[in-house]
C-alpha cells in the first residue's frame, strides 16, 4: 500500500531584517495568507519555472498565426501566409499531443487559440 499524503518539504530558517517582517507580513495578511506562502507566491514571481521548449515552441506557432491573422484584409479568403501558419499549428498539435482545440478570430483580427494537453492514456 503507497502512502497518497502528500510530502512536505523540510522547514528552511530565513532570517530577514524587522521592517522586510513587517511589510510581508502585512501584504500575507492583506493577500489572506500565511508569511511562508506570501513569501513562496514571491519568489515564484521572481524566479519562475523554465518553461518546457516544447511550449516555447507552441507559443511561437500561435504568436505567427495571430501576426498572420493581424495582416489579413480578407477575413473569407485567408492569404497562403495565414494558412501556412495555421497549418504548421495543425500540424504541431501531433506533436505535442493536443486536444479540444479551437480557434476563433477576434474583431480586431487576433486569432485565439485555446486547446489542452491530452492527459496520459
Amino acid at each position: 500500500m503507497t502512502d497518497s499524503t502528500p510530502k512536505q518539504e523540510p522547514p528552511y530558517g530565513l532570517r530577514m531584517p524587522p521592517d522586510l517582517k513587517a511589510r510581508v507580513k502585512a501584504s500575507a495578511e492583506a493577500n489572506n495568507r500565511s508569511m511562508n506562502a506570501e513569501i513562496v507566491s514571491t519568489l515564484e514571481e521572481k524566479y519562475p519555472a523554465p518553461i518546457d521548449p516544447r511550449f516555447k515552441r507552441l507559443i511561437e506557432l500561435v504568436n505567427a498565426v495571430n501576426e498572420a491573422f493581424a495582416n489579413e484584409t480578407d477575413r473569407e479568403n485567408p492569404s497562403a501566409r495565414t494558412i501556412e501558419a495555421v497549418q504548421k499549428f495543425v500540424d504541431a498539435t501531433e506533436i505535442f499531443d493536443l486536444d479540444d482545440i479551437d480557434v476563433q478570430v477576434t474583431e480586431g483580427g487576433e486569432a485565439q487559440l485555446r486547446f489542452r494537453l491530452k492527459k496520459d492514456q
